[in-house]
């Protein structure tokens, strides 16, 4: 029997936190008209979201680099690892919440620091002659300063998107998501499927018929540090922040308070469910481009479909304001994720038959671009379904925290089970590896989907720490 029929609805009401009284109701139809500090607001953040979203795209830049120098599935599961910092972003925020210089902006005590040292950091690749350490496959050097981009990145999202909640009036608070997606999305092609593209002797030459790139990638990565350090200036010297009136945050008492959220049982079945729903279809999603390029697919055209493919998550993200229904979320993702089982296997049969359709050709470049985007619209799908739930329930007394921790995990969960995969595929062939996530898989959801679907009847009272 299905989950929603064994639960008695009015035992497990749910409850919408978007529900508006009649005095808000008439506020909302009365709002004013955006002020023209929220205009520059709307400039200023999807700025500071475009040079956030630099690193990301740089990341992706150097892993597919990597593998075009042959890098192995072990040394890869070595190289994800730089990531991790973004997912323990739960234990960085109360320190940027409890520790700042008030006459200097409390947000702008870490957003201008660390738009500097990403900007020097780039400077610093750009002058040691990085495109030889990815040549020669030397990991560490690039490990380390991709390691303190990830940090520095963690650190400006975090007080960026605490800047946004002061900036904008609760009329038009949603602004700033719009702008975060704006801005990230530019951010990751600029520093990504331009560099790819505009530094590749492939693409050049059979485009733009030059025997040479437009530029180096030394050079392409001078440009990006120096552009950081500019908007960095320009932010430190035009744009001020309102003074803080409340007290500082307690760092030792968030960080109970953080532990405490695992008291409830309902959350920490969620946050095993974040941490483990991946392993099923981490070995061909993990090794996908890594297999394709070994076997011939150019890195510029594979970064290219990336880039045209990051539209996917614009456009579910609108399906999912449109039409989620709240207290159905679960329900999406569990069926999202029996689409993915065919879309995975899909990849698989893509990948094991690449070099019989002919290698790289019109066909297989057109198929796998359709592929790749029903790849990342269904995980967009998944994220933004997610990203609803964990708003509807974070415990408004602490929501920041835990909202923090829900995303932290669900990003630790992909991240990890890419690490896993990428080592078993170093152990064992690629077919053995993608059809024991298969079977994990099959298995892992069976078991927990009545239980999952229960997740989005409790009401929210249920999710409070205890």
């Amino acid at each position: 029997m299905h989950a929603k029929e064994e639960i008695e609805m009015n035992e497990f009401q749910i409850e919408d936190p978007q529900e508006l009284s009649v005095q808000e109701q008439i506020s909302e139809k009365m709002k004013p008209a955006i002020s023209n500090p929220e205009i520059k607001a709307i400039i200023r953040f999807t700025v500071l979201y475009f040079v956030i979203g630099i690193p990301a795209g740089f990341y992706s830049s150097l892993t597919l680099l990597l593998q075009g120098s042959g890098i192995s599935s072990g040394q890869m599961a070595f190289w994800v690892t730089s990531f991790y910092p973004l997912s323990f972003k739960l234990i960085l925020a109360p320190f940027v919440d409890s520790f700042y210089i008030a006459k200097f902006g409390k947000r702008k005590t870490y957003v201008i620091p660390s738009l500097y040292m990403v900007g020097f950091t780039f400077l610093t690749l750009a002058y040691s002659g990085y495109s030889q350490w990815i040549e020669h496959l030397n990991l560490y050097p690039l490990f380390g300063l991709t390691i303190l981009l990830t940090v520095l990145q963690a650190c400006a999202t975090i007080a960026t998107n605490g800047w946004v909640l002061s900036s904008f009036s609760k009329h038009y608070v949603h602004l700033g998501a719009t702008c975060q997606m704006v801005g990230l999305s530019l951010g990751y092609v600029f520093s990504y499927a331009i560099l790819m593209n505009i530094t590749s002797p492939y693409f050049c030459h059979q485009y733009l018929g030059l025997d040479q790139p437009i530029i180096s990638l030394n050079s392409y990565t001078y440009i990006l540090g120096s552009l950081i350090l500019f908007i960095a200036i320009l932010t430190q010297c035009l744009v001020t922040e309102d003074p803080v009136e409340e007290e500082k945050t307690n760092f030792i008492s968030v960080l109970k308070l953080s532990f405490s959220l695992l008291s409830n049982s309902n959350l920490r079945f969620l946050l095993l469910f974040l941490l483990t729903r991946r392993f099923a279809f981490a070995p061909v999603i993990a090794s996908t481009s890594l297999n394709l390029i070994q076997m011939g697919f150019p890195q510029s055209e594979y970064a290219t479909i990336e880039a045209i493919c990051t539209t996917s998550w614009i456009l579910s993200s609108l399906l999912v304001a449109k039409y989620l229904q709240r207290g159905k979320e679960m329900t999406w993702v569990l069926n999202a994720y029996y689409f993915m089982f065919l879309v995975m296997g899909a990849h698989f049969v893509y990948v094991i038959s690449f070099i019989k359709m002919g290698g790289y050709n019109n066909f297989t470049q057109t198929l796998y671009f359709v592929l790749q985007y029903l790849y990342e619209f269904n995980n967009s799908f998944i994220s933004c379904t997610l990203s609803g739930f964990f708003l509807r329930i974070a415990d408004p007394a602490i929501g920041g925290t835990y909202a923090t921790l829900l995303f932290s995990s669900y990003l630790f969960g992909t991240q990890f089970s890419a690490s896993v995969s990428l080592f078993l595929l170093h152990l064992l062939p690629y077919k053995t590896v993608v059809l024991l996530g298969w079977l994990y898989g099959l298995i892992y959801f069976t078991v927990i989907k009545d239980k999952l679907i229960k997740l989005q009847y409790f009401d929210l009272k249920s999710w409070k720490v205890m």
